[in-house]
């Protein structure tokens, strides 16, 4: 599945590719700053962000049929949750990460988000582990090589918190299943052989195009190929490019 995505890119960077407006920086630090306050993990884009980690329920960058960027945390927390006791369950659990391409129109609270509230999550390159044979892991960054910021798919939601009655946007990424060279990589864990749904530029418009109807939603939800996709092994911490004995190297490093 997909946890552990990277945003090195400055959120300047992130507003031109996508085309948002560039005047709402200051007031989005600030927002920043007041979340930092309350105590909010937040992952500041105003900076590069090697690692962001989908267990700490980050506050992130996502991209809408909005004008603006907007800052929603990574795990849904659905709009019907009926209390804090209910929320805290879905953030400690890490319930909604991530929903999978083939359920989301099935399976609850997705089906409920698919067709009118859909985002990208901004990337420049996630993390996935390889099992090797000898039970170690190595930790791989996956990237495009022809795309320095790149379109992960997702879903958001919005929740009011009862007792401070504030808003909440929270979303999740959509995976696929693997194509061949995620596939070599995510071998192991609880759910093996899967990749976040990454959409073709052309279809970046259309994903949040919200008049889109269910029948070309479902044309989008489709594994990307692996010709532009590229990965290295890196450090446990998510840190710099490694070497790795040989007999590791995967069929790609060869």
């Amino acid at each position: 599945m997909c946890y552990n995505n990277s945003q090195k890119a400055k959120l300047k960077e992130i507003a031109k590719r996508y085309g948002k407006q560039m005047d709402i920086i200051e007031a989005w630090e600030t927002v920043l700053e007041e979340r930092k306050m309350k105590g909010e993990k937040v992952v500041d884009n105003i900076e590069e962000s090697r690692h962001i980690s989908a267990f700490v329920a980050p506050t992130c960058t996502v991209v809408t049929d909005n004008s603006e960027l907007q800052a929603m945390q990574w795990g849904i927390i659905p709009s019907m949750t009926k209390d804090l006791k209910e929320r805290d369950k879905y953030v400690k659990g890490n319930w909604f990460r991530n929903a999978r391409a083939d359920d989301v129109f099935k399976t609850w609270p997705y089906r409920y988000l698919i067709s009118r509230n859909r985002c990208i999550f901004p990337s420049t390159g996630y993390y996935e582990y390889h099992h090797n044979a000898d039970k170690t892991t190595t930790l791989y960054y996956i990237y495009l090589k022809n795309d320095v910021i790149f379109s992960l798919a997702g879903i958001w939601d919005v929740w009011e918190n009862p007792v401070t009655k504030e808003q909440l946007h929270s979303f999740s990424v959509i995976t696929t299943d693997a194509n061949k060279l995620t596939a070599e990589i995510h071998n192991g864990g609880k759910f093996p052989h899967r990749m976040p749904l990454i959409l073709d530029r052309e279809n970046e418009d259309m994903w949040t195009n919200l008049n889109l109807n269910d029948v070309k939603i479902k044309s989008l939800l489709k594994v990307y190929g692996d010709e532009n996709m590229d990965a290295y092994p890196v450090s446990k911490d998510f840190g710099e490019r490694i070497e790795i004995e040989e007999s590791k190297r995967l069929s790609f490093e060869r």
